[in-house]
Parts: C-alpha cells; structure tokens; sequence
C-alpha cells in the first residue's frame, strides 16, 4: 500500500511520482497541436521590422563567425546569443530556432505544470491554454529573447520548489543571461516567501492598486518614484526618447480583465494552498500584477505583465486541484472507513 504524507492543510495525500512514459506521452500531441498552429517560417519570410529583423541577421552571421567572435559581435544577452550560434551552426534555420525555442519552452511550462497540479490530465491543459494565449506565439517571434528566458524561468521555479538552490541558482543566472528583464521575475519568486499570509493585507493592497490604475493616478505616481530610480541607474536617458516614449501603453481591457481573474484565483490558492509552491506561486503573481500596475505610463511595462498572465492556466488548474481533489480524497477515505468498521460489527 502506497505510503501517504500530510500536507501543509493536515490532508493526508499519496505523494506525487514522476511517471516518465506517461508524462512523456502526454506531451507529445501537446507538441504536436502546437506545432500545427505556429509558422514562423511563414513569419521570418514576410517580417519587414521589429526585433525578429535583428534576430535574422545576427542569425546569418553566426555561421560565419567563431563562437568567441560572434559573442563579442552581438549586442543581446550572452546566453541568447550562444543559443543562435549554436542553431546556426548545427543547420537550423532562423525559423527552425523559432519553432525549437517554443517547443523546449512548452516541454518545461508543461511539467512545471504537472509539478504544481500534481495531476498530468491538468496539466496537459494548463498548457493547451498556453499555447491559445494571444501572447503565446510572440514568445517566438518578435519577443524571442523573452521565450527563451522563459524556460530556464520555469525550470528555475521547478529547481526551488523542490529545494534545490544551487541548481535553482544556476537557472537563475542562465534565465537571466537569456532576457535581463527575467532578473525581476527570478528575485520576485524568491521575495514571495516574505510577503505576510494575511488575506485582508493582499486584498487590501491589490484593491488599492487596481482603483489607482482605472483612475490613472498610479501612473502619476510612477513617474515620481520610478523614473528617478531610472535616472540615477543611467538608463532613464534610453527609455526617455521619443522611439521609446511610443511604446508607451495605457489602460488596456484585457489586461485588466486577466490581470483581475489572476488576483482572484490567487488568493484563494494562497488560501487553499496544499504545499510551499502553492502559496509560493499566488503570492508571485500578485506581486508581479502589482508591479504591472505601479509601473503604468513607463514604456514596455505591459512586458511586467507577460509573466503572470502565462502562469494563469497553471494557476488556474492548481486552484481546481486543490478544490476538488481535496473532496475526491475525502469521499474515498469515509467510504473506506465506512466499509471497514461495518466488516468489524458484522464480525468479518
């Protein structure tokens, strides 16, 4: 008989394994449908601007340029960088890079979400959800380097979920060395663990937070607060041109809408947490809708808001799990307990 552990709640549950077959064999028409509805080829062919432009032509180089060569010849983050070269030259086209990065990143959203749900059914659908984001395949185009940073994101989370710092560190620094923009997601996952377990306090805080941002007095205070920090680390100059300045992004419906559900669910997993990540995951989410928020008015903040609307599903099918299995759990315990003391009376 399968031992059984106590969860954080006092619930007596069967631990969680790993079964590699039939993980991996979930995953394979995951990948596949998504496969089927992305066509970066089609895209790298027409694309006139942006960043995937920059991302093609570095691309060409790199198979005429050393490793040593080319990481000093790039301007983009060293581990992004050795990424192209190492495509380039085993054959990969730009668009088969593309295609390779979202399906290595779809493999890891996919067992994170499997970790966190404890459930493959779940997380098989986490994922599909993932990939009928709208923002999904952007992460494989014009904000490439922000897909590929997500992948060692996620298997950072995976690595302190389960306790492993030094590995957790390593995928921390490779997240970051992907997408600088990962170094706010990385040190927020880790500063979750401070934030109090009071419902009131994040309730309180988020309501605060979303009334300042439907009336715009959020992004009046941003400006006062945020653009000195940017000032006085150098970088203010850069976002401050007017090529910046139209990247600026106001109020948006769906992002509120999203960033809404995602407050909602989150406090009642915090609420129904099962294990350290649970809790770990919601108070996360919060924090980076609240930064979202308070970074209104900034050119490319609704970037801020990327991560935890892709974490929405996984959030979502947690606070599913932990809703109902709990109850499953119950039922199948009483009826077991039930069948036991009336083989007892009747002698048995």
């Amino acid at each position: 008989m399968a031992r059984l552990v106590e969860n954080q709640r006092g619930i007596r549950m069967r631990p969680f394994r790993r079964p590699w077959l039939p993980t991996l064999l979930f995953l394979a028409p995951v990948l596949f449908f998504a496969a089927s509805k992305t066509d970066y080829a089609n895209y790298a062919s027409y694309a006139l601007e942006g960043d995937i432009v920059a991302y093609s032509r570095d691309f060409a180089y790199a198979t005429r340029a050393t490793f040593l060569v080319y990481m000093t010849a790039v301007a983009h983050e060293p581990v992004f960088i050795a990424m192209h070269w190492i495509y380039a030259n085993l054959g990969f086209s730009i668009s088969d890079s593309m295609l390779a990065n979202s399906m290595i990143m779809i493999s890891a959203y996919y067992f994170y979400s499997v970790r966190q749900s404890d459930s493959l059914i779940l997380g098989v659908m986490s994922t599909l959800c993932l990939i009928m984001l709208p923002w999904f395949e952007q992460l494989g185009q014009n904000t490439l380097r922000q897909g590929f940073s997500l992948i060692f994101i996620l298997v950072f989370f995976l690595a302190l979920n389960g306790g492993k710092r030094y590995w957790a560190i390593l995928f921390g620094i490779l997240a970051i060395g992907s997408h600088y923009s990962a170094a706010l997601f990385v040190s927020v996952y880790v500063l979750a663990d401070f934030v109090p377990r009071s419902e009131k306090l994040i309730v309180g805080v988020v309501a605060i937070i979303f009334a300042g941002y439907i009336t715009n007095s959020v992004s009046w205070l941003s400006n006062i607060i945020i653009t000195p920090i940017l000032s006085s680390a150098g970088i203010y100059s850069k976002y401050s041109t007017d090529m910046f300045l139209s990247y600026q992004v106001g109020f948006k419906v769906l992002f509120f809408a999203y960033s809404l559900i995602q407050c909602v669910a989150c406090v009642f997993l915090i609420r129904n947490a099962a294990k350290k990540s649970d809790e770990r995951l919601g108070k996360f989410c919060i924090l980076m809708t609240v930064i979202y928020m308070l970074a209104s008015g900034l050119p490319y903040y609704n970037r801020v808001a990327m991560m935890p609307m892709l974490l929405l599903p996984v959030v979502l099918v947690t606070l599913y799990a932990r809703l109902i299995a709990p109850r499953r759990l119950y039922r199948h315990t009483n009826s077991r307990a039930e069948t036991h003391s009336s083989s007892r009376l009747l002698g048995t």
